[in-house]
């Protein structure tokens, strides 16, 4: 099956599509379900399509098509300088049986450009055929088979094939997304991978918290607080941990400092309160280049 994509930008013809071998046998493989897939929002190499994300030239740029047996994804954009198209075709069993694509430019020249889709690897967190809400995230592998047009050929330009990747992503929105809008989506995907807790603590970043003064002043001072055996209920190990948050500014919160191992007292969590070099002076963690709240592991020896 190839289908003719044109577009209207200047006059271009973009061939786009698979062949009718493809299309019978389900070379394609099986979609893959895993409800661990990518966070839709994460910045990446995959061209994003969603109700967030229409351009001025489309009314919808993400379309799931049910016909009986078989599911059709569209996705779409156009800047009204470029722009592409892709359409992929599931069956219940997930079988991937057909896969199209096609792009445009805004350039005149008489060349064309049949693009015809080798491999894919789609990947989805849930079964489209149960529920239409679905997030997923493809990889094409194209064949390109470059035609110069009657001008181009003239001045020696040869016909030319040659290969390249298309990443996409797709995510059909909820009425409630759509109503509370794409921050609050992005930060239930936060809470739902566990880069942050409810109380806005980041426990996976990209820059991890660091004391300003370095590793070794750190060290030092945190040597100044080694713990009598006496004082605690450890028996196998050489120190305590010490969890606390360091806020985005850099300051430490107080109430967030926590002694993991089992202490008779709260002696230690005293002092270490009263220590204002501790308790600032943090570079915060990064994420997403921001300055965020983060956990903060640190040891304490304990003196035998």
């Amino acid at each position: 099956m190839r289908v003719l994509y044109l577009a209207f930008v200047g006059v271009i013809l973009t061939f786009f599509g698979c062949s009718q071998e493809q299309y019978r046998n389900g070379l394609f493989g099986n979609a893959i379900i895993s409800a661990y897939n990518r966070p839709y929002e994460d910045q990446d190499i995959y061209v994003p399509h969603d109700i967030f994300m229409n351009s001025d030239f489309l009314d919808v740029d993400l379309s799931l098509t049910r016909h009986g047996d078989s599911l059709i994804i569209e996705n779409e954009l156009n800047t009204g300088f470029s722009g592409h198209h892709v359409k992929i075709l599931l069956t219940s069993d997930l079988q991937i049986h057909s896969v199209d694509f096609g792009e445009f430019f805004d350039v005149v020249d008489g060349s064309s450009t049949e693009a015809i889709v080798e491999k894919i690897i789609l990947k989805l967190d849930k079964n489209p055929f149960l529920d239409t809400l679905v997030t997923g995230h493809y990889i094409l592998q194209i064949r390109n088979e470059y035609s110069p047009g009657e001008l181009l050929s003239s001045e020696g330009v040869p016909d030319t094939v040659y290969y390249s990747t298309f990443s996409g992503k797709f995510k059909n929105y909820s009425k409630e997304e759509i109503e509370k809008g794409r921050d609050w989506v992005v930060e239930q995907n936060e809470f739902r991978m566990g880069i942050k807790d409810s109380v806005g603590v980041y426990h996976r970043v990209d820059q991890f918290a660091k004391y300003v003064a370095g590793d070794e002043s750190l060290k030092k001072l945190l040597g100044s607080f080694s713990v009598p055996r006496s004082q605690t209920n450890v028996e196998n190990k050489g120190f305590v941990i010490l969890f606390m948050t360091v806020n985005e500014n850099g300051t430490v919160d107080t109430e967030s400092l926590r002694i993991f191992d089992d202490m008779k007292s709260d002696e230690l969590l005293m002092k270490l309160k009263g220590r204002t070099e501790l308790l600032t002076g943090w570079q915060p963690a990064i994420y997403k280049g921001k300055p965020v709240k983060s956990q903060v592991n640190l040891t304490i020896r304990i003196a035998d």
